[in-house]
């Protein structure tokens, strides 16, 4: 239920559409942590049950925000992902509704986002974007049927990101 309230939370955050002139941290970083690992395990599990699209896609999408609202802080921990970062901020709100196509040229392949310079900016955008790609493949599915290998692959892939993202957050 904390789980659930959590990513309410965040959802009600991101929905706020808060400026980002100035990233503010969040309140406390662990909370927000914490909701992205449960978030991403309940993904897992959920793709291992062939789990249902509407679930799926609610899932995917408190996950990419779970992170989302973790960039203003990030943006204060990597200065040197300050742009880039903001990019991928200022540009979610209209990333949630691009098809998998346009979401993979744009985002996933970096056409949308100016370059950096270090690579812990490209995990933050993987942990981000790829629950937003689960989230577009299972809003595409006709039948209802999702390729679980492919959005499973996805899903682990993020949860590499963000591991690597955590591991660099200890070392600060």
């Amino acid at each position: 239920m904390k789980l659930f309230l959590l990513v309410l939370a965040l959802l009600t955050i991101s929905a706020c559409g808060d400026s980002v002139g100035k990233p503010q941290p969040i309140a406390d970083p662990n909370s927000a942590t914490q909701v992205y690992l449960g978030m991403s395990e309940q993904l897992l599990s959920e793709l291992r049950l062939q789990g249902r699209a509407p679930e799926l896609e609610h899932i995917s999408t408190a996950l990419a925000v779970a992170m989302y609202a973790q960039i203003p802080d990030l943006r204060l921990r990597f200065p040197e992902c300050d742009a880039y970062l903001q990019s991928l901020y200022q540009g979610f709100d209209s990333s949630v509704q691009l098809t998998y196509v346009e979401l993979s040229e744009q985002y996933h392949n970096g056409d949308a986002l100016p370059t950096f310079e270090a690579p812990i900016c490209y995990h933050i955008k993987e942990a981000t974007v790829l629950p937003l790609l689960i989230r577009a493949m299972v809003r595409e599915s006709q039948t209802g049927a999702v390729n679980t290998v492919s959005a499973r692959r996805h899903a682990l892939k993020a949860q590499a990101h963000f591991n690597i993202i955590q591991q660099q957050l200890q070392r600060k």
